[in-house]
């Protein structure tokens, strides 16, 4: 049964217990972001960050502009390979989430590998049997490689 707060007392209790956590932690208004749309990324004087003179390079001083902005990720392209085949029998989904080499794959630069990243099947009924039309979708890895202790090659 999960853990639930039944009664008014299991809340007073549960909000007692939290107050000393909640009085260490530093109030929003402690941060200064400027999340106006009108913020120019080249500015890194928002929100009262300064850079420190010569210290700081130009490309630090646009990251710290976004980061001020509320841009704190973007959105990097990716190649996907799908690889269409008729299976007899259940696919097997044993390297999904593995890194693996598919079969005719083009050569990628930089150490990039491929990771099996989904499966799709269609069953097929006809007078041979039952067969499934299979999708097997790869993407490629950044430079490098995908990370084999997370991912581990089969």
């Amino acid at each position: 049964m999960p853990n639930t707060l039944t009664n008014v007392k299991d809340i007073k209790v549960a909000q007692n217990a939290l107050q000393p956590f909640m009085a260490t932690l530093t109030p929003l208004s402690a941060f200064s972001t400027n999340f106006s749309p009108e913020a120019d990324p080249n500015d890194a004087d928002l929100a009262g960050w300064k850079p420190n003179g010569s210290d700081a390079s130009e490309g630090m001083k646009k990251y710290y502009a976004y980061r001020n902005r509320g841009v704190d990720d973007y959105l990097l392209g990716s190649v996907t390979m799908r690889v269409t085949n008729t299976e007899n029998g259940s696919p097997s989904l044993a390297n999904l989430g593995r890194i693996v080499t598919p079969q005719y794959a083009p050569t990628l630069p930089d150490r990039r590998n491929w990771l099996l990243v989904g499966i799709d099947a269609e069953e097929q009924i006809s007078s041979n049997g039952t067969a499934f039309k299979v999708t097997r979708e790869y993407r490629a890895s950044g430079a490098g490689g995908w990370e084999p202790e997370i991912y581990s090659r089969t």
